[in-house]
């Protein structure tokens, strides 16, 4: 597979005549989806051959070539004007990964569930012990989706 998925990074904050641009209202509902690669929209945005499916497009998908903000969780969420949390790792499982190295960890779903960044997940600590950085708790969705093998 490609390289190591890279952490979100804010590059900047909207104003508008010099001063922040007020924050729209937070929705009324919260979704988390935990899952695999479908969940994350793995290959949603790259080049696909309708019909005929194949072990090759599988193993030659970029993960440029994913958006999991047009994946089936956000258009969920959008139609149900709720705020999302996704957490997705393709080939992740909860017991066992998928076979045949089709994930770039030895973790499950399970082990790597409370980190703060999911590309350090073989890497020691969790969110609930980092210093400065909210509790599990901080976030609490009205219903968690599971979509995962």
């Amino acid at each position: 597979f490609g390289g190591v998925t890279k952490p979100v990074m804010l590059h900047g904050v909207l104003v508008e005549n010099g001063d922040l641009v007020d924050t729209p209202a937070a929705p009324m509902r919260s979704i988390e989806f935990i899952g695999d690669s479908e969940t994350a929209g793995f290959g949603n945005c790259g080049p696909s051959e309708p019909g005929t499916p194949s072990w090759k497009a599988c193993f030659t998908v970029n993960p440029a070539d994913q958006d999991a903000f047009q994946a089936w969780p956000a258009c969920v969420a959008e139609k149900l004007h709720a705020d999302l949390s996704i957490i997705a790792w393709s080939g992740m499982g909860v017991l066992w990964n998928a076979p045949m190295g089709g994930c770039t960890t030895r973790r499950t779903m399970i082990d790597v569930y409370g980190h703060v960044v999911a590309c350090e997940a073989d890497a020691p600590g969790d969110r609930r012990e980092s210093p400065g950085v909210s509790t599990l708790d901080a976030w609490v969705p009205d219903i968690i989706v599971l979509y995962i093998g």
